[in-house]
């Protein structure tokens, strides 16, 4: 692993919303790759269990309601960048990103200043409409970014500070992820893919609502079509 790459220097932000027990599996799978993580709890109303043990190990910030995932994102990262972590890994609290991949991510991001873990849209149990919808979105994004964008809709990520601190997330919900990828090319952030497993369980416990998440990216497209103008 490359010194910018250290485990020292690398901060993983959990946001999660009523994810029950499986947030502490999350949690206790990523300590060993990173030195900090950031939990952001955004609204939940479930009775999650986080031991002991493992809430010594962590830094948990709740918020009073259900804000939405970018307003998630920006809490950790606000945290993270506050105590000066220069890499950072984002994942989420419902085990569908597998967070033994992390090092596959970390050894690529001094090429980069994002690396995002691309998922298999097609060979996999990915539902019919995230796949389409992904599909799709990905190629959007290539031709308005310029860079091949594999995977738009991706949470798993390594994340460099410089990228953070120059493209504000204002999106709330799941759409904030295509927001980033949209403003990080605009400021000419390198932003490079490894392939990760594609997990989903048979019912899609998935929090992306279809018809949300189109009309998200339509708002975020046509926001960045109209200040690019």
């Amino acid at each position: 692993m490359n010194n910018l790459a250290d485990k020292n220097n690398v901060c993983a932000i959990i946001p999660f919303f009523n994810e029950g027990e499986k947030i502490e599996t999350v949690v206790k799978r990523t300590l060993p790759f990173v030195k900090q993580i950031i939990c952001v709890d955004d609204g939940s109303t479930d009775s999650y269990f986080i031991s002991d043990d493992i809430f010594k190990s962590i830094i948990l910030i709740k918020h009073s309601k259900n804000l939405g995932k970018g307003q998630a994102l920006n809490s950790g990262f606000q945290k993270g960048i506050d105590l000066g972590f220069k890499t950072f890994i984002t994942l989420d609290g419902d085990l569908q990103h597998n967070p033994e991949s992390i090092p596959k991510l970390l050894n690529q991001i001094e090429k980069y200043d994002i690396v995002v873990g691309k998922r298999n849209f097609f060979n996999s149990n990915m539902p019919g409409p995230r796949r389409l919808s992904n599909f799709f979105s990905s190629k959007i994004l290539s031709i308005l970014t310029g860079q091949k964008i594999l995977d738009s809709q991706s949470g798993f990520r390594c994340i460099k500070s410089t990228v953070i601190n120059n493209c504000q997330i204002i999106s709330t919900g799941f759409e904030a992820e295509t927001e980033l990828l949209l403003k990080a090319s605009k400021n000419k952030f390198k932003i490079g893919f490894v392939e990760i497993p594609t997990i989903y369980s048979n019912n899609d416990n998935s929090k992306i609502k279809n018809w949300n998440s189109i009309l998200g990216f339509i708002r975020i497209i046509v926001k960045f079509l109209y200040e690019r103008n």
